[in-house]
């Protein structure tokens, strides 16, 4: 498929990046992002805005209006957990913005985190600018909790001085 060698970039979900416990107890075992890493597939947290993820998703079951317009998601027979479980998803009762979460809904999950790769009405500056502050989050959560202190102090040092600035 051409991509022996590279390393191949997936969006996932934040718990990815969540230490496993191992036989000492605790979380010191490596994370599924780790696991990943190490056999080619480089994860990145996916947005976790659950509003803007069925906005997105949405957007592309709607059909073309004509023959000649592309759709902006397909869906093959081949996709049956995809056929089984996403027309019978149900909106939450307390927000028509989200889905009911009590339901099994992995599969709209990662057709979220594709859909959320690749928004609409976003520019791949803000996208590419977004990414890179996630980044920095993932990498700032592996961090030992005074260096964490540390980053966090400098986060707000740094929001005050926008502020005075009117920025």
């Amino acid at each position: 498929m051409g991509v022996a060698g590279r390393i191949t970039w997936r969006y996932s979900g934040p718990d990815c990046f969540q230490k496993k416990p191992n036989y000492q107890g605790g979380g010191q075992g490596p994370s599924t992002a780790e696991v990943f890493k190490n056999r080619g597939v480089e994860l990145h947290p996916g947005d976790p805005s659950r509003k803007d993820k069925i906005r997105q998703f949405r957007e592309r079951m709607v059909l073309p209006k004509s023959n000649l317009e592309m759709p902006l998601m397909v869906v093959y027979r081949s996709c049956k957990h995809f056929i089984r479980t996403v027309p019978s998803l149900a909106i939450d009762d307390d927000n028509v913005e989200d889905i009911d979460t009590e339901q099994e809904d992995h599969v709209y999950d990662e057709a979220c985190h594709a859909v959320m790769a690749r928004r609409i009405g976003v520019s791949s500056e803000d996208i590419e600018a977004e990414v890179r502050i996630k980044v920095v989050k993932a990498q700032r959560a592996n961090l030992e909790p005074a260096h964490q202190k540390v980053w966090s102090e400098l986060d707000n040092i740094r929001e005050k001085i926008a502020e005075l600035r009117g920025e």
